[in-house]
């Protein structure tokens, strides 16, 4: 499972990931649909992002997460972008640990 999917990073980490064989569940904001993959769309800090990832967690080896807020609010906004990427990265810890995974991979 790959949070930030549609980023810069993971968007041209999918790819790569996929050409090497693996299996790659994307959980991103809004849909994407240049990548080819299954993917989760929410708000990884709003309410429903719990349930969210509990779902895409399931059966999950690893966990690569890269979503945060990007660098233009971060800069119009840092201490909301700061807080929402806290909390973001709070809740995929807590469903990383609920989950079988054996790794979270976090990138900041």
């Amino acid at each position: 499972m790959l949070t930030g999917a549609n980023g810069y990073i993971g968007g041209r980490l999918v790819p790569e990931l996929l050409s090497d064989g693996w299996d790659v569940h994307a959980v991103v904001r809004d849909p994407a649909p240049a990548l080819a993959v299954e993917q989760t769309v929410c708000d990884l800090a709003g309410a429903g992002a719990d349930a969210a990832l509990a779902s895409a967690c399931e059966g999950a080896d690893t966990i690569v997460h890269l979503a945060g807020e990007d660098e233009v609010l971060a800069a119009r906004e840092p201490a909301a972008a700061l807080a929402a990427t806290v909390v973001a990265t709070e809740k995929v810890a807590g469903a990383c640990a609920a989950s079988s995974a054996k790794r979270l991979v976090y990138m900041s």
